[in-house]
């Protein structure tokens, strides 16, 4: 199921209408950061049909956009390196992709610059990324989320990769 999921990503990605995507990134964790359909109408606002949208599934466990399946991608991966990998061969196989646009909370706004710099490194094909970043009201779990994502970032990248991996 997951190769006919990836080959049916791959299809959508190829339109030739398509130059942006867009990542959402939200954590689910305690419903801290769950776009609703204000947060999507602000996330939509620049987008015409020239835009793609990637989210995995847990990203869309309780809001899903109100646009076309045609315009959306969801991945086969949640542990997040492996997120960031398939985000590359979809936007890598698209040669007219030209912008990357990350939504993310301001709790794990530094892990996913680190993890997309991580990834995109080495790649032959250099994007104009901008990030949008929601802010999350205070709370006791924001807190706690904060604290375990200055954690992950001081972790040195072999093992933050390995622990993904067995998570």
């Amino acid at each position: 199921m997951e190769v006919r999921v990836v080959k049916k990503n791959m299809f959508k990605i190829a339109n030739p209408a398509i130059d942006t995507v867009l990542i959402m990134f939200p954590y689910n964790q305690h419903n801290l950061f769950v776009p609703g359909e204000e947060d999507w109408r602000r996330i939509l606002k620049d987008t015409k049909e020239n835009v793609i949208i990637i989210a995995s599934p847990n990203g869309l466990k309780k809001s899903k956009p109100d646009i076309s399946d045609s315009r959306l991608i969801i991945t086969v991966n949640e542990m997040v390196f492996n997120y960031w990998e398939e985000i590359r061969n979809y936007v890598e196989a698209n040669q007219k992709i030209r912008y990357i646009k990350i939504v993310t909370s301001d709790i794990d706004i530094e892990r996913v610059k680190r993890d997309y710099n991580l990834v995109f490194s080495n790649s032959d094909k250099k994007f104009n990324v901008s990030y949008l970043m929601v802010i999350v009201q205070p709370s006791l779990w924001k807190k706690v989320y904060q604290i375990r994502e200055k954690i992950v970032l001081m972790f040195p990248i072999k093992l933050y990769q390995a622990l993904g991996k067995f998570r």
